[in-house]
């Protein structure tokens, strides 16, 4: 499988690079860390390792050095593909690092066969979904009572993909 290294650091600034890569088991630590963080999930680097090398997971990791500042994960089944996390480190918010990782995405589950890409998101979450809005998805449907703790709605949200995303090609991985 190809791996993948997009350059930041326009993005950031000129003095740090932020790595945008496929994930693979090296990566589990530090997304299992970053998905306790954010979504509040304890979950063991084991767990993410496994989960991580399963061959329907499409798993994209933003590093800054050694560590891991953004994850995005998908599952692929068939022509379809759910994204299950999207998390960027909060110091490292509001930089592009969650378009970027949504971009390399959507063209990891392409590659994988997937035509269709769906997810779904807090309806409180008006970062999140402003910027899967403006990547193209649109929302389709409603699940009232979805997430607990805080208790909010889930909108569905889905997206045609093209295939003509690419990414390019580099030796690089976590």
């Amino acid at each position: 499988m190809t791996n993948y290294f997009i350059s930041m650091d326009k993005i950031i600034n000129s003095e740090r690079i932020i790595k945008v890569v496929r994930c693979d088991e090296s990566c589990a630590e530090g997304a299992a860390a970053l998905c306790a963080v954010c979504f509040n999930r304890d979950e063991s680097a084991a767990h993410m390792a496994s989960f991580l090398s399963n061959k329907q997971t499409a798993a994209i990791c933003a590093k800054d050095g050694d560590t891991v500042v953004g994850y995005a994960a998908a599952s692929v089944i068939a022509d379809e593909a759910e994204i299950m996390d999207v998390a960027v480190s909060e110091n490292y918010r509001r930089r592009g690092i969650g378009r970027e990782l949504m971009s390399s995405l959507e063209a990891l589950c392409g590659e994988m066969g997937a035509s269709q890409i769906y997810l779904e998101v807090r309806s409180q979450n008006s970062a999140a979904r402003a910027l899967y809005e403006s990547l193209g998805y649109v929302a389709y449907g409603t699940r009232h009572g979805y997430y607990k703790n805080p208790a909010d709605d889930a909108v569905l949200m889905k997206k045609n993909l093209s295939s003509d995303t690419a990414l390019a090609d580099n030796s690089s991985s976590c």
